[in-house]
């Protein structure tokens, strides 16, 4: 019986032996576990006889010794178990950490970890950009209308940002003027 399972038969005979034991346990060793609460009903406590009684019973009795030890494995079995358990338990912590790093970030306490190969990545990105802001810069530079709002001012009176261009439609020839006039005007 070391590595079997009970049959119907065995169970019910270790049953009826644990329902022997009990009759032959005084009335005074009857006592409720200390987790159970009593339950409120509505029938009168007057009736002790549907109320049953509660034994201790504790699972030695109940089950032989031979039960509770594991099968015995040979060695060889026992290491792989055990290889497996590792990996699988340095995965799981492997994952652990980087939520526990990704809940530091999302709440403002860490930084987001970034690989070398991105933070390269991410600086040729930076060079390109400010490259192409440069040339634009440049080309703005080269137009007679560039910051011309903060860098005109007339040769005649000295007023300053004050400027306005004509625009001339070269299909139909209309004419308008676009720029900045004196507020009081």
């Amino acid at each position: 019986m070391n590595d079997k399972l009970l049959s119907q038969s065995d169970i019910d005979s270790l049953v009826s032996g644990l329902a022997e034991k009990e009759k032959a346990v005084p009335k005074n060793e009857t006592a409720a576990p200390a987790s159970v609460a009593p339950s409120v009903t509505s029938q009168p406590p007057g009736d002790a006889s549907a109320i049953p009684a509660v034994r201790k019973v504790s699972m030695q009795n109940a089950v032989p010794r031979e039960q509770n030890r594991v099968p015995a494995s040979s060695p060889a079995q026992m290491s792989s178990l055990n290889a497996k358990l590792v990996e699988r338990l340095s995965r799981v912590e492997a994952k652990v950490q980087k939520l526990e790093q990704y809940e530091r970030v999302k709440s403002g306490i860490g930084i987001v970890p970034v690989s070398s190969q991105q933070f390269q990545e991410l600086v040729k990105y930076v060079q390109k950009l400010s490259e192409e802001v440069k040339g634009i810069s440049a080309k703005l530079q080269g137009t007679p209308g560039y910051d011309i709002y903060h860098s005109f001012k007339c040769d005649r009176c000295g007023t300053q940002e004050q400027v306005a261009t004509v625009f001339k439609c070269t299909n139909c020839g209309y004419e308008s003027w676009r720029g900045w006039w004196p507020k009081n005007r």
